[in-house]
């Protein structure tokens, strides 16, 4: 089956998300075997800029940059990782690829391949390496828990596994080996509309929305504030329209002024029903528990849990990391009409320090947070053809 190729750019909140990885499987018949001593295990997990990094092995050496990705309808192998193995793909797969997460090994017999344009794409927003992506043939075997509070996934065996918590329960779709729930979303200016989502552990967006017969702009236009952002990706330039939506009702969980992507389909019919993902941005505030098996999704709020506010960058920049070990850090594009703008940074700058401290000592993440804090001014040390410049940031909600 060929490998269907979607948008690159998927985000909100601080970063990119994997949108772009949602492809058609390999092989609708190929399933990974897993090998699992007894009727759990755990594992624990690294929370890093909105994305889930796990600790593992590919074909017995050690990793700790795979990726989980509910909305990934297959496992990936990095280009480089799969040099690194002395592994040789064979049309866009690689066969026999052991993959090993604490307790548990699934060896599966076709991964796909993450391309080295795509993986380079991905680890300059992230300021990561990626090994690999772990996707739907661990979700399908397996009930797995994500507890966000405490940084550890579960895994459960479906036939021993039984839910006794307080937590609410959502009917799960499994459409084309990705998980999806029915919601009702509450645009600013229009009445409740029917919507399906997926959820999607790799984007680290709150929402990302479309919607059919030009309803888009008409979201854009009621939304209070918006920001329009021009993104250079591995497709081209892109431009992207954020904003926000009233409410997002899952189930009985009521969602408060999410920040949301608006874009559009070709889709000509249901005009009326908005479709999109959740990310990251919302799910972290609950205990997540997707089980495929028995077709459901339970949503836990953790004791004295704060209810959550949603923002987007404060800047109005867009960083790219570079260098051998990504640490070194380029605008790649700036916004209009914000901070970033108004104190005259420009596309390739590259930033030195921040508030004083160089950026050898600090991730990408970490800038990103820094960048995030509404109320706070920052200053930023950057060179501009080798030309030293001093830019001092005043950061305020955008939308």
């Amino acid at each position: 089956m060929k490998l269907q190729l979607g948008l690159f750019v998927l985000l909100v909140g601080f970063g990119l998300g994997l949108g772009f990885l949602i492809r058609d499987r390999l092989s609708q018949a190929t399933h990974a075997q897993l090998v699992m001593t007894g009727n759990s295990a755990e594992l624990p997990f690294e929370d890093y800029g909105g994305h889930l990094y796990l600790q593992g092995k590919l074909n017995g050496t050690s990793t700790k940059d795979l990726i989980l990705d509910s909305g990934a309808a297959d496992f990936f192998v990095s280009e480089s990782q799969a040099k690194a193995l002395k592994l040789t793909p064979q049309s866009a797969k690689i066969s026999n690829v052991s993959w090993g997460l604490g307790a548990l090994t699934l060896q599966d017999r076709n991964s796909a391949v993450l391309s080295k344009t795509e993986g380079e794409g991905l680890e300059q927003y992230f300021g990561r390496r990626i090994s690999g992506i772990v996707g739907y043939e661990l979700f399908e075997q397996l009930v797995v828990e994500v507890d966000f509070q405490h940084h550890i996934l579960r895994f459960h065996r479906p036939k021993t596994y039984q839910y006794s918590g307080p937590g609410h329960r959502i009917p799960l779709l499994i459409e084309g080996d990705r998980p999806y729930i029915n919601a009702t979303i509450t645009p600013y200016g229009y009445p409740a509309r029917a919507g399906k989502l997926m959820i999607d552990l790799g984007s680290n967006a709150a929402l990302s929305l479309t919607a059919g017969c030009g309803f888009e702009q008409k979201l854009i236009a009621a939304a209070p504030r918006t920001l329009r952002r021009n993104l250079a990706t591995i497709k081209g330039s892109n431009e992207i329209v954020l904003g926000r939506v009233q409410t997002v009702q899952l189930g009985t969980i009521q969602i408060q002024q999410p920040t949301a992507i608006f874009g559009k389909t070709q889709a000509t019919e249901n005009c009326d029903r908005l479709n999109g993902k959740i990310g990251y941005q919302i799910l972290r505030q609950f205990k997540v528990i997707l089980d495929y098996p028995h077709r459901q999704l339970i949503l836990e709020t953790p004791p004295a849990a704060q209810p959550l506010t949603y923002d987007y960058d404060l800047s109005g920049l867009w960083l790219e990391a570079s260098g051998p070990q990504l640490n070194h850090y380029k605008v790649g594009a700036v916004t209009k009409n914000t901070p970033a703008q108004r104190a005259g940074v420009l596309i390739g700058d590259e930033i030195i320090a921040v508030n004083n401290r160089a950026v050898s000592g600090l991730t990408l993440v970490q800038i990103r947070q820094t960048l995030s804090q509404s109320g706070q001014s920052v200053t930023l040390r950057l060179t501009r053809k080798t030309k030293p410049i001093a830019v001092r940031l005043s950061l305020n909600p955008l939308i």
